[in-house]
């Protein structure tokens, strides 16, 4: 709906019309001095002595432009307002015509374009001549603010004390590029960058996290440098601390000792800052990549990837590692570039990250390990390659399809017959690789797999080590629930047979206590488990039996010398009682279908 036009066209037959510029009492426009005459070109007279005809303006932009009495178009208009248009505010009909309807254009307009219909902010803008739009390189304002006659005095704002400036009198003019309204790097504000709330630069708004999160980080590794006491932590510290039910009293007197096992708990969790120290220097042994890359990968075997090898399917896991996906073999391609998997039609993937110096060493170490073992509780190996626009190692191992054993313990309860026969086969894979003089340390029930057909088997040997290089290593490894007592102590030759020994008991107290362990809080986990053991605050449940609790018992003791060892435990009488293959096959095979039903959402 088009508003009124802001004049009626019959303004000059009605001279005492409030809208008639020449109605005295009217305050918005000025008296006329300069009547029309013959010497004012700017503004002839016309023939029937009336005012001059106006021009409304276009209110509307649905209202036809061509159809409009007051809007057919015949000359351009012009680029230099004559003087009366710039005091009034309109520009009069300079036709001869006596006719209602004007042969002069709107405003800044031509005939039959679109783009250059007024706008609804034109349509009800105030009149040329105000001071509003005075300043501005607004297409709109005509009147230069020397001629722009003053605005009244705003009721809504108290006029200023001061003298007002005369019309007549300079004004400071503004070039467009110093002029601070056009300009807005000299607006009159600061120049200098503005700090958001967090008190980094808001130039670096998407950087804004990370970089508080730093400087907060390095406050703190200022404050937390070399802990010797409580009072040398921070307030973030101790909440994590009363978070996991240690109190502070239990480092006095006798007590104070078991500062320096908190310390290496809280390290190895990331609670403290990366600066801080272990109670004692660490020592990570022999290293096997030493920027030596293109000699591993002769000596290992390991070559660019072939990408019609294999056919990528889902993710299988997903770890600190890197992750693991399904593939499907390509047999013609495979008995060219990699004979070990012609008859193989799926396999496992697992693309690890192989882009700092410490995840090459890891990667190296797992490859050299796992391409020395032939054994069926051990994952079989068949080829490594690279990928090098990822930075990854792709690791070629047989595909699992009965999920992990963590998984299944969800799933389904084991009794102890069931607990005897995953012992049975964990063992044998445990003592093949202590013949050889290889330490996992890093059992735990992620990385024991199972597979339809019954088998249980060993994976991810990333952290593995030889047993020669015990005496040098002195470092906290593994999984923070499943680390030996005497690896969180730093106590030197930590890292041996003793410490699977200790992992493997707390998975066999896993599957007795039909309970992850996991679940608990991990400082409080580790911190009790070097301090007073395991058992004492992971406790065997009254469902298992004596046997079974002397059993499990034996490879979860604190001191690693009364520690039992793989083969007492494989030759005990709990693993004699095991389960038959055949029955715990069944069990993996439900343990299968319920692990399908979850991937598709169809799950119990």
């Amino acid at each position: 709906m088009s508003a009124k036009p802001v004049f009626s066209p019959d303004w000059g037959q009605n001279p005492q019309n409030p809208k008639n510029p020449q109605n005295p009492q009217n305050p918005q426009f000025p008296p006329n001095n300069n009547p029309p005459s013959q010497s004012n070109p700017a503004f002839p007279p016309h023939k029937n002595s009336n005012p001059p005809a106006l021009i409304p303006r276009k209110t509307s932009l649905n209202s036809s432009f061509d159809n409009s009495p007051y809007s057919t178009p015949t000359s351009e208009a012009s680029p230099n307002p004559p003087e009366e248009e710039r005091k009034w505010g309109y520009r009069p009909n300079t036709s001869r015509s006596s006719s209602p309807r004007s042969t002069r254009q709107p405003f800044g307009g031509r005939s039959g374009s679109f783009s250059e219909l007024p706008t609804r902010r034109q349509a009800y803008s105030p009149p040329l001549c105000s001071r509003a739009g005075a300043n501005r390189e607004d297409p709109i304002s005509l009147a230069p603010p020397s001629l722009a006659p003053p605005s009244p005095p705003s009721p809504f704002r108290p006029s200023s004390p001061g003298p007002r400036s005369s019309p007549t009198s300079a004004s400071p003019k503004f070039s467009p590029k110093s002029s601070p309204k056009s300009s807005p790097k000299s607006s009159g504000r600061s120049t200098s960058p503005k700090k958001g709330r967090f008190g980094f630069f808001k130039g670096d708004a998407k950087k804004g996290g990370k970089k508080e999160a730093l400087d907060k980080e390095e406050e703190r590794e200022q404050v937390v440098n070399n802990p010797q006491s409580l009072a040398d932590f921070d307030q973030k510290t101790l909440k994590r601390m009363q978070k996991a039910k240690i109190s502070h009293k239990e480092f006095e007197g006798e007590g104070a000792k078991n500062f320096f096992i908190l310390l290496n708990c809280l390290r190895f969790l990331n609670i403290l800052p990366k600066n801080v120290k272990y109670s004692k220097p660490l020592s990570h042994g022999e290293k096997l990549y030493n920027n030596n890359e293109e000699e591993l990968d002769e000596q290992l075997g390991i070559r660019p990837f072939n990408k019609r090898l294999v056919t990528i399917g889902g993710k299988l896991g997903k770890g600190g590692f890197g992750s693991v996906s399904f593939a499907t073999v390509n047999p013609e391609v495979a008995q060219e570039c990699s004979p070990n998997m012609v008859e193989k039609k799926k396999i496992a993937v697992k693309k690890m990250v192989h882009d700092t110096d410490k995840a090459k060493n890891y990667n190296y170490i797992e490859i050299s390990f796992v391409s020395r073992l032939n054994h069926p509780v051990v994952v079989t190996y068949y080829d490594t390659f690279k990928e090098p626009n990822k930075n990854e190692l792709w690791l070629m191992v047989e595909y699992l399809d009965g999920g992990n054993l963590h998984e299944a313990m969800k799933r389904t309860q084991f009794d102890p017959s069931d607990v005897g026969f995953i012992a049975y086969r964990l063992l044998k894979g445990i003592m093949y690789l202590h013949e050889l003089g290889f330490v996992h340390r890093d059992i735990k029930s992620r990385n024991i797999m199972l597979t339809t057909r019954g088998e249980v088997k060993l994976i991810d040997f990333g952290l593995g080590i030889e047993i020669k290089n015990r005496e040098k290593s002195i470092s906290v490894c593994g999984s923070a629930h499943y680390i030996a007592p005497e690896m969180i102590r730093l106590e030197e030759c930590s890292h041996d047979f003793a410490a699977d020994m200790w992992s493997f008991g707390v998975v066999m107290l896993e599957l007795l206590n039909r309970q992850d362990c996991t679940e608990k809080d991990p400082l409080t986990f580790m911190y009790r488990t070097a301090t007073v053991g395991v058992l004492e605050h992971f406790k065997l449940g009254k469902e298992v039996s004596k046997r079974s609790a002397e059993w499990v018992s034996s490879c979860l003791v604190m001191d690693k010398e009364k520690r039992a060892t793989a083969q007492m435990l494989y030759d005990s009488e709990f693993v004699k009682r095991r389960n038959k293959a055949d029955n715990f096959r069944k069990i993996v095979e439900m343990c299968f279908v319920g692990k399908v039903l979850d991937d598709f959402g169809l799950g119990l």
